[in-house]
């Protein structure tokens, strides 16, 4: 449950916690219903909405993976309860072993103590533009 007393960089930092170790669902309960989940990969652009959305592409795209987790280290507030999250992806291939890292940039914008909107992509400046305005 998310407290009024805690500031959303705060509640930001409680689900990427998570996601260093390698946990994606702890944050679940910090989205909102409607919230709008983007996400980039190799193989194209995936959309989600609601935890439900979120949930699907976990299932599917954390699969391949043996152990996949993102470290964000800086937050910068963009204003408007808008934020965007630094860092680095790390992942080891079920099948192959084989370890990958690469840089992490994370958006968010956060509304009344609820996750609304969850930006994965390559570039700070893709984040930022797909949080939109």
């Amino acid at each position: 449950m998310y407290a009024r007393d805690v500031s959303d960089v705060e509640l930001l930092r409680s689900v990427f916690a998570g996601w260093e170790r390698g946990d994606f669902s702890g944050g679940v309960t910090l989205y909102a219903d409607d919230m709008y989940f983007t996400t980039v990969e190799p193989e194209g652009q995936y959309d989600g909405h609601g935890p439900a959305g979120v949930r699907r592409w976990m299932q599917r795209f954390l699969g391949a993976w043996e152990f996949y987790s993102v470290r964000v280290d800086e937050i910068e507030d963009l204003g408007g309860g808008r934020y965007h999250g630094t860092g680095e992806q790390f992942a080891r291939g079920k099948e192959s072993g084989t370890e990958t890292r690469y840089p992490a940039h994370v958006g968010a914008e956060v509304k009344d103590g609820k996750i609304t909107r969850l930006v994965f992509a390559f570039s700070r400046e893709d984040a930022v533009a797909r949080l939109g305005q």
